[in-house]
């Protein structure tokens, strides 16, 4: 399940990462996928209401503010929100790998952030599958992509019972907590989208974008 080449990416290695470290990501992965298993739950939400900065879903007090979530949402009817973590099994091994040494703990941290991800990719194709025929998906667009807050975070977890049900809380600076967790949301169109128009960060190109010199996930 855990993609070698993206977890390369996460720790930096454009070109592949040299051999010990290659052989430390291949026996990591094995270990941290045998012992660690994501937890998922979703939500669908009908949009109320579109305004220049603010999505308002119905039976719901979530708010998705900001213009790249109105763009990205751009000819959706509903959404799918998506709760996902690792839960703190994959907390509390990351740090025993970093007791061992940084590099350990580096290669974990990253092997996880795939695994989270890959478990998003398998519970989206699930939610794919009950789309009628015609429909579609957006892209995934999580809290902190382009001016979606952080903060909305908050509104979700009550609204999806998250700790209740996954374990999965926010902390003072709205960061979540298992850290190896994702809250997506997942417009639903009732005609085929063109996901190519939006990077997944919200911007429609990367050269408006702050972290463009920076950015490992940049569409060369």
């Amino acid at each position: 399940m855990v993609n070698i080449k993206e977890v390369e990416r996460y720790l930096g290695y454009i070109e592949g990462a040299d051999p010990k470290t290659y052989n430390l990501i291949e026996s990591l992965s094995k270990e941290i996928e045998s012992s660690i298993k994501g937890r998922c739950i979703h939500e669908s939400f009908t949009i109320n209401k579109v305004e220049s900065n603010s999505i308002f879903l119905n039976n719901s007090s979530i708010v998705l503010e900001g213009k790249s979530i109105v763009n990205h949402l751009k000819g959706c009817d509903e959404v799918f929100i998506l709760a996902c973590t690792l839960g703190v099994a994959a907390d509390r091994l990351i740090q025993s790998k970093f007791h061992l040494s940084a590099l350990s703990g580096m290669v974990s941290d990253a092997i996880a952030s795939d695994l989270i991800e890959q478990y998003c990719n398998q519970y989206e194709a699930k939610l794919r599958q009950t789309l009628p025929s015609g429909s579609d998906l957006t892209t995934r667009f999580s809290p902190g992509y382009g001016d979606l807050p952080l903060k909305v975070q908050e509104s979700i977890i009550n609204k999806l019972q998250a700790h209740k049900r996954i374990g999965l809380s926010l902390n003072e600076s709205y960061l979540m907590v298992p850290q190896k967790s994702v809250i997506a949301i997942i417009g639903i169109s009732n005609k085929k989208l063109d996901n190519q128009i939006l990077h997944r960060c919200g911007n429609l190109s990367c050269e408006e974008c702050d972290y463009n010199s920076s950015c490992r996930f940049k569409k060369i």
